[in-house]
């Protein structure tokens, strides 16, 4: 049975896709997406329980639920194999816990939805939230909020929920962590696991959920999967979580907060507490406020701050918005000099706020926002099938059945009295004030947030300064904004012309300068969109590290310059990006074509005429130098991977490179610098999209005409590249990095394999989603290292290589890098059982996603411009890459792992870097020694320091020799039932493989049988305890080795050393 709604979704113009709303006898409201063409399929469930609901003893509940869900349900017990079974077929999956929802969302390779959807829907219907799963994935817990403890985003949030009114619940501890889990439920006498079963089982209810469901098979096949699979997922008409009070009384409002950051910022922010949430999208409300008080064109709030030097960046919005109020956010990202102007800076905000007040609602204004959202919709490019489920997801829940896509786009009704409600809200009595800069931290004399520490301080607002915002005048210079040049005209689709080319061409090619330019007309999509590539090629943007600065500080200088302007096309869906890199220069120009020339000569003629002042270039040299230093305040992770390529990449400039110099900088130096930039250059574009060739030819001319009059030619052997530095076979090098002040270490192991010819290339991406999801469990899930495990496939430059990246706040950096090499020490023997099901498996979702043609013509452009980029011109490369993949066997896995990626590969260049938190900077003092290159070091591997799960051995010897689908059909079983099968087939070779010949079908009703009578006898189900994916890894853990590791203590000088990869750069023409 169903119930359809008797309403109709309202979707953008979309002749790809189809749509089906309806809902579940048990009032599980359900959307599909049928596209026939799609390699990727996804699904999403929203649930309408968040963190705001947590228990008042047990903060971080909601978070930890999320968690649970993924390791074992009754009718899948096995703790990975859900993640195991997408990893294998091209998938993955996540969730999130937000205040007031919970999302889970998977995609998997189209083909083998239906299978995932059974499993999913179990997370809804049984999961087994084992003791032993509670107890690992509370460390998980521990080591996500360790991630997050020096995240300013995080510390912020929980600033405000800290000062907002303790009696709602608005103000928990959203994340949790081991202590309010376990640690004080414990002392209290609170069963975490009890209670998390409880939560579950109360609030989980399918009418407070919404799924959405995207595949190739029509709308029809999918209402047949949700109705077999959801139906059974419990409806106890539960009423929407509601909660008495509101987050900001009288007591919470009128405050003036000063914060000391970790990262070097200095950010001014007003909050307003709104009366209205979720319902208020139908008049866009705060849409039009946002837009008017964030608009960055001439007459606005910014403008004029970056006229008096005071700020660099500014935004206005609703940015948090629940189901009965919301926060309406001024933020201002002040300069050094703003910073000592926080009173002025409000007072230019009150002025044009009380501005807008006085003026009253524009509908013209209104209406010009509206035609633009409506534009955006109605030709919206799908976003990738996971992105929207989830969306779409959450939309649901925010808005009525038929707006659930164009909720978040569309303006269904002019209110002007709804705009004025909440322009009224927008008042100095109705505000807080967040000023955050690490120059202020004399005046933060206070520490909040036991989970965070968070040094502030604080003041009430006086009366008279809110008396005085109150009837603030507008300042000479604010006004409205302009009516805006590059809202698009004409939306018309150019015609084809016949017999035109299927892949880019050449439109346009000349030496003198050199210029080569290849385009392609969007004869698929039919969208008035097109995207426009430019590449200034010169070694002259990266030479030095000095280099580098100059040409970051030109880009920002033209960027800044370009603000007002820019600012207007981007309001009208048409972006630009001007973008140093190591080859020179790169611009990209995108959105609806009608505008788009207009704005490519816009940043042409600022390129060219570029003009600053000394005040801007101080401004620019101040932003470029807090950014650099932020570096050092990313996660651990990135830290270390950065360190790993600057060690072989030449050239490659890292921040520690770069940072020591930002001061010696000036601004003549930057004034001659620029000439000599754009003197000679290789430029090379591309144009894709709905222009005709003639219409892209007058781009290419206004190019021309506008930057290359003066431009010398350049040859071939002039063209920048970046080598990659040839590791030294056999050695395990190491670099060894600090981490500032931060608590997290991280190792980054690459491992090199070589040149990236295909073959090479297709078998590390069948190497890693092999083996990605089996990393993951042991690692993360069953030794619980910490909450950032990945293994991937990483190409640098030209050359091929795999790499795996560990991050952790309660191991140190040899401690992981030991669990790693013992991973690889038993890589092996999985390869080996791996059977040619599971990598046809494999190899078949990679093909999928390479026969696809891609879902939005942005894609498809850039992979064109790849081609263009590294002058490769490979248009049917994905089809080659398919020829390859169906080539690739076992044995040529087997070949790469014991070539290249095994411990003792005879060819393995592997580079690891060690960050060490600053609880072990010992440990990198020991091995760091003054005016020594390599620093070679005989090192123990450690001990693993946890209780290896290890599996029954009779019960690993059977699965193990049984084909790999049988084996995971067993594994369902619990371990006493799968234990005297075991048993009873004993060691017998010839035993175990008779009984790998029984029919498939027939293993699996015995198991089925089994788990039925079991249920029937009692419904709980036994426990599983979980295993190794790679059980040899027990024989490592008994006897960890010795290994010399070389630790490179200068890599300036030892990357001289290396020789480099060969070059793949073509000749130009």
């Amino acid at each position: 049975q169903r119930m359809t709604i008797q309403t109709k979704l309202v979707i953008p113009d979309d002749s790809r896709r189809s749509y089906d709303l309806f809902m579940l006898p048990n009032q599980l409201e359900v959307i599909t997406i049928s596209d026939p063409e799609t390699a990727v399929a996804s699904a999403a469930m929203d649930v309408d329980l968040g963190s705001m609901s947590d228990p008042k003893d047990l903060p971080g509940l909601a978070h930890f639920i999320e968690h649970m869900l993924f390791l074992g349900t009754e009718k899948y017990p096995n703790e990975s194999g859900y993640q195991n079974y997408l990893s294998e077929h091209g998938g993955y999956s996540n969730a999130s816990t937000s205040l007031e929802n919970t999302n889970y969302h998977f995609n998997v390779t189209s083909g083998h939805l239906k299978d995932v959807l059974d499993q999913f829907a179990a997370f809804f219907t049984c999961p087994l939230f084992t003791q032993s799963a509670t107890d690992r994935e509370l460390k998980a817990i521990e080591s996500e909020h360790g991630k997050n403890v020096q995240s300013d985003v995080f510390r912020f949030f929980q600033f405000i929920k800290d000062v907002s009114n303790p009696d709602y619940p608005f103000s928990n501890f959203a994340t949790g962590n081991l202590a309010t889990l376990k640690e004080q439920p414990t002392a209290k006498g609170i069963d975490t696991r009890e209670k998390m079963i409880e939560h579950y089982r109360t609030h989980y209810s399918a009418n407070l959920m919404k799924l959405v469901i995207y595949g190739k098979e029509s709308n029809e096949e999918l209402r047949q999967w949700v109705e077999q699979m959801f139906s059974d997922i419990p409806n106890k008409n539960l009423s929407p979580p509601k909660h008495e009070g509101r987050a900001y009384t009288s007591k919470e409002i009128g405050h003036w907060y000063t914060l000391v950051p970790v990262r070097n910022q200095r950010s001014l922010v007003l909050h307003f507490p709104l009366s209205v949430g979720h319902k208020e999208y139908r008049s866009k409300a705060s849409r039009y406020l946002g837009h008017l008080v964030g608009h960055e064109s001439a007459g606005s709030i910014l403008h004029l701050l970056k006229e008096r030097s005071w700020a660099e960046a500014m935004s206005a919005g609703v940015g948090m918005v629940l189901e009965d109020w919301s926060i309406f956010a001024v933020e201002v990202e002040m300069t050094r000099e703003g910073l000592d102007h926080t009173d002025e800076i409000i007072d230019l905000c009150f002025g044009y706020i009380n501005m807008l007040k006085k003026g009253g609602v524009k509908e013209d204004v209104y209406k010009e926002i509206k035609n633009i959202a409506e534009m955006e919709f109605r030709y919206m490019e799908p976003s990738k099938p996971d992105s929207f489920c989830c969306l779409v997801a959450r939309n649901m829940l925010q808005y009525c059945g038929e707006h659930g896509i164009a909720g978040p786009y569309l303006f269904f009704e002019y209110r002007p009295e709804a705009i004025e409600a909440m322009l009224a809200e927008l008042s100095p009595s109705n505000m807080n004030v967040y000023v955050r800069a690490k120059e202020l931290e004399a005046e933060c004399d206070k520490t909040i947030s036991p989970w965070y520490n968070i040094q502030y301080g604080t003041r009430r607002i006086e009366a008279a300064q809110i008396q005085r915002w109150e009837t603030m005048a507008p300042q000479e210079g604010l006004h409205l904004p302009e009516i805006n040049p590059y809202i698009p005209e004409n939306l018309e689709l150019k015609p084809l012309k016949e017999g035109s080319s299927e892949t880019p061409y050449i439109l346009h090619q000349s030496t003198d300068p050199t210029v080569k330019v290849w385009f392609k007309q969007d004869d698929f999509y039919r969208k008035p969109k097109a995207v426009v590539r430019w590449n200034f090629l010169t070694r002259e943007g990266y030479a030095s590290p000095r280099h580098r600065i100059l040409t970051r500080l030109f880009c920002m200088v033209v960027t800044e310059n370009l603000n007002a302007l820019s600012y207007q096309a981007s309001v009208a869906s048409l972006d630009y990006g001007l973008i140093p890199d190591m080859n020179g220069l790169y611009v990209v120009v995108s959105g609806f074509n009608d505008k788009i020339g207009t704005l490519c000569t816009a940043v042409f003629r600022h390129i060219m005429e570029v003009k600053f002042d000394d005040q801007l270039f101080l401004v620019m040299r101040d932003r470029l130098k807090k950014m650099l230093e932020n570096i050092y305040k990313e996660q651990a992770y990135q830290i270390a991977m950065d360190g790993t390529h600057c060690t072989f990449l030449i050239p490659r400039w890292s921040f520690s490179d770069t940072l020591p110099l930002m001061d010696t900088i000036t601004a003549n130096e930057l004034r001659a610098f620029i000439p000599s930039f754009m003197r000679q250059f290789h430029t090379e574009g591309y144009l894709h999209g709905n222009m005709k060739p003639e219409e892209a030819m007058e781009i290419v001319e206004e190019l021309k005409r506008v930057v290359l009059p003066d431009v010398l030619p350049m040859s071939s052997d002039l063209l920048p590249e970046v080598r990659v530095g040839k590791l030294f076979k056999g050695r395990e090098y190491i670099r060894p990095m600090k981490c500032g002040d931060g608590d997290n270490s991280a190792v980054h192991v690459h491992m090199q394999v070589g040149q990236c010819d295909m073959k090479t290339r297709m078998l590390c991406k069948i190497f890693t989603q092999m083996t990605e999801s089996i990393f993951f469990t042991q690692l993360r899930t069953l030794e619980t290292l910490g909450y950032i495990v990945a293994m991937f496939d990483e190409d640098q430059e030209q050359v091929s290589g795999i790499s795996c990246i560990v991050q952790s706040v309660e191991h140190d950096p040899l401690y992981l890098y030991s669990r790693i090499y013992g991973f690889m020490a038993a890589l092996e023997d999985y390869i080996l059982s791996y059977s040619d099901k599971e990598l046809r498996d494999v190899v078949n979702s990679m093909i999928a996603k390479r026969v696809e043609t891609p879902k939005t013509m942005s894609t498809a452009a850039e992979l064109n411009w790849r081609e263009v980029k590294n002058h490769e011109y490979m248009w049917d490369r994905r089809q080659r890459e398919v020829e390859i993949l169906q080539t690739i066997t076992k044995e040529d896995l087997l070949g790469l792992f014991n070539k290249y990626v095994a411990n003792g590969a005879p060819k393995k260049r592997r580079l690891s870097t060690f960050l060490y938190a600053k609880q072990y900077w010992e440990m990198y003092d020991k091995v760091f020694q003054e005016d020594v290159v390599v620093n070679s070091i005989v090192t123990q591997l450690c001990v693993p320091s946890f209780e290896p799960l290890l599996p029954d051995l009779a019960i690993n010897h059977m699965l193990t020799a049984l084909p790999s689908e049988m084996a995971a059909i067993l594994s369902e079983l619990p371990k006493t039932q799968l234990k005297a099968i075991a048993d009873s087939l004993g060691q017998d070779a010839e035993g175990l493989k008779e009984f790998a010949t029984t029919p498939i079908e027939s293993i699996r009703a015995m198991v089925d049988g089994v788990k039925a009578q079991l249920l029937e006898a009692a419904p709980e189900p036994e426990p599983m305890t979980p295993s190794s994916p790679v059980p040899s890894i027990s024989k490592f853990n008994e006897a960890p080795p010795k290994v010399e590791l070389h630790y490179i203590l200068d890599p300036g000088t030892w990357k001289q050393t290396l020789a480099a990869y060969p070059s793949r750069l073509q000749p130009l023409v």
